[in-house]
């Protein structure tokens, strides 16, 4: 699967309260909608589009929320038409969902901790710590 394109139809955020810097905060990503749409630039290429919701919650105390699609090339025909039988159950394999939640993740993640500084909020995803290695004090 390669990333042809990425796009935000909407981005909310709402801070409800102070946040307790003791919060729980939990992630979402929901694949709403997949569909197969023909484009004139890619004429005869597999290409699809993933609907997708990225959430993040700090209990009652404050929402992001995140819509918007990615649109991909698949260049192994088999796994478009196995795609498109699947998700007729809203399923889909893992060699497609793992990369596509991925990208939903990474792009999703640097919008949110600006908004999240904006805001006040504490990072939903923990800061890397750097430590000093006592070898390198000799």
């Amino acid at each position: 699967m390669r990333v042809i394109g990425f796009s935000f139809k909407q981005i909310s955020i709402e801070k409800k309260k102070d946040v307790d810097r003791n919060v729980k905060i939990s992630t979402n990503i929901d694949i709403a909608d997949v569909s197969f749409p023909k484009l004139d630039l890619f004429q005869g290429k597999d290409i699809v589009s993933f609907d997708y919701n990225f959430k993040i919650l700090y209990e009652d105390f404050a929402e992001l929320m995140f819509k918007g699609s990615i649109l991909s090339l698949l260049e192994d025909k088999k796994q478009f038409e196995e795609l498109k039988k699947s998700w007729k159950t809203k399923k889909i394999s893992d060699d497609l969902r793992i990369p596509l939640m991925s990208t939903i993740f990474s792009r999703c993640n640097l919008k949110s901790l600006q908004l999240e500084d904006d805001l006040g909020l504490p990072a939903h995803l923990p800061s890397p710590k750097i430590t000093q290695n006592p070898e390198n004090q000799k």
